[in-house]
């Protein structure tokens, strides 16, 4: 690795080692992800008022689609898509989180 970066990561983190530097940065990477990731499965929670399962089930019932499609648009399955990617990209960034602790 880039010695100008480990040297970099060490002096704005006041770590001694480039591992503690390294991983301190890479643990509020992933903090700061979550957040954004979390954030943005709020706004579906709120949009629809409830939580990814349940949209996924009246996604799959054609009476619950047609509702949810008078209520909220055609945009239901490209929704469905990006909440899915957010509620799986939130788990693997979480497992990383903890495989650093």
């Amino acid at each position: 690795m880039n010695e100008g970066i480990l040297k970099l990561a060490q002096e704005i983190t006041m770590k001694k080692s480039p591992e503690e530097a390294l991983s301190l940065i890479v643990r509020s990477y992933l903090e700061q992800r979550i957040a954004e990731y979390e954030g943005k499965i709020n706004g579906f929670e709120r949009k629809y008022r409830m939580c990814f399962d349940e949209f996924g089930l009246k996604l799959n019932d054609d009476e619950s689609e047609r509702a949810l499609e008078e209520e909220f648009g055609d945009k239901l399955h490209m929704d469905y898509m990006e909440w899915e990617a957010y509620s799986d990209g939130l788990k693997i960034l979480k497992s990383k989180l903890s495989s650093l602790q």
